[in-house]
This record gives structure tokens, C-alpha cells and sequence, in this order.
């Protein structure tokens, strides 16, 4: 594999996963809108909620898988040695989740717990995805 091939391919893994991650952040904004329509329980919040759940969270949520999956299946590219760094996990200070140090983990973690703790549906809800496909 040529250098230019290999460049190429790193691209497309670096696009393919920054699309991934897109992904995970918009689902969660729609899982706390849901949350935040459930919540209100105004008259029409219930249906829109509903919606954002099947026609939209659903859907996405199987873009998300996809891509994972997509990822995953990947072969590994030769290790270029400017990508190496020097990182040293003994280094890393103890006690500190991922989700501090890094504001769209912090985000998504924000958005899960937030549709875990209220009214609010979430996808691992038994609820969540049983509406038919038909439906949207």
C-alpha cells in the first residue's frame, strides 16, 4: 500500500469516525428534548416526544450501530512513526472520568443520565423502539 493510499484511508477513518460521533451527540440532544417534552406533559409534548423517539431516535440510533460496526470492521493501517506519541498511562491522573475531561462525553453523559433519571424514554427502555416502522 502506497503512502498516498494510506493517507487516503487514514482520512477517511478520521471523517468516518468524527460522523460517528456526530451521530452519538445529535442522539443525544434528541433523548433530552424527549426527556424535556415527556416532562412538561402539555397537551400536544407527549405525541412530539413520541416522534422524536421512533421516527428520529430509532433511525439514528441504527446510523450509530452501523457506523460502529463499519469501524470496527476496518483492517488496521501501518503505524506511522509521527503518529506515535508519548503517552504514558501512569501519567494519567487517577480518579477522573472521561467525562470531565472531555466536554462532548460530558455531554452525552449528561443527556443518558438525564434519560435514565426522569420520565424520560431512553433507548434501552422497553418502550423505546417498539413502534412500528410504518408509523414515521
Amino acid at each position: 500500500m502506497s503512502e498516498k493510499d494510506v493517507a487516503l484511508e487514514r482520512l477517511v477513518r478520521d471523517r468516518l469516525r468524527a460522523l460517528h460521533l456526530h451521530l452519538q451527540i445529535v442522539h443525544a440532544g434528541i433523548v433530552v428534548a424527549a426527556a424535556a417534552l415527556h416532562h412538561q406533559n402539555a397537551e400536544r409534548d407527549e405525541e412530539i416526544a413520541r416522534v422524536l423517539e421512533y421516527c428520529v431516535g430509532d433511525r439514528l440510533a441504527d446510523q450509530i450501530e452501523r457506523t460502529a460496526e463499519l469501524i470496527a470492521s476496518l483492517l488496521p493501517l501501518p503505524t506511522d512513526p509521527a503518529d506515535i506519541d508519548s503517552w504514558d498511562p501512569r501519567s494519567e491522573r487517577r480518579g477522573v472520568s472521561e467525562a470531565v475531561r472531555s466536554p462532548q462525553l460530558a455531554y452525552m453523559a449528561a443527556a443518558a443520565s438525564m434519560a435514565a433519571g426522569g420520565s424520560a424514554t431512553s433507548s434501552t427502555s422497553p418502550a423505546y423502539g417498539k413502534s412500528p416502522a410504518s408509523a414515521c
